[in-house]
């Protein structure tokens, strides 16, 4: 089941012309568990794709033991 916030987040992304996305958040439950939710739309290799290069680039972030920038977060 998909939270309000994910729900809102993604109807705002479709009033936009965007070519796709993905978005995912995390948040904790009642027990304290973390919860991750994914939502896409558009070209799925296209979404596989931006998956790819974020997770490059936090491994990369996490090797290099840098902290991730808010402008690269961007």
């Amino acid at each position: 089941m998909q939270s309000k916030l994910l729900s809102k987040i993604e109807k705002l992304l479709q009033r936009e012309t965007l070519e796709s996305y993905v978005l995912m958040v995390c948040n904790k439950s009642e027990n304290n568990e973390l919860m991750v939710e994914m939502t896409y739309d558009g070209d799925e290799t296209l979404g596989c794709y931006m998956l790819e290069n974020a997770l490059s680039i936090l491994n990369e972030k996490i090797k290099d033991g840098d902290e991730l920038s808010q402008e690269e977060a961007d």
